[in-house]
């Protein structure tokens, strides 16, 4: 099983906050699936519904993370 690592974020707000960098590195393809993710930023993100979504696509195009919103 290999997984693709899709990053976003949505918000006016969090406009103002770059993202850096993450691992697995962003649109990047892995074999099997990570036991965690990291993603950097320039600042704090902003919360609420939708401020910032987490994906982590498998191979038939499923997200598969275990909770998208944390």
């Amino acid at each position: 099983m290999s997984a693709s690592v899709v990053l976003g974020a949505a918000s006016p707000a969090a406009a103002h906050d770059d993202f850096v960098s993450s691992y697995p590195t962003a649109d990047s393809t892995i074999n099997g699936s990570p036991d965690e993710i990291s993603l950097m930023f320039t600042g704090t993100l902003t919360g609420g519904d939708d401020a910032t979504v987490v994906e982590v696509i498998d191979e038939s195009g499923a997200n598969v993370a275990v909770d998208p919103r944390r």
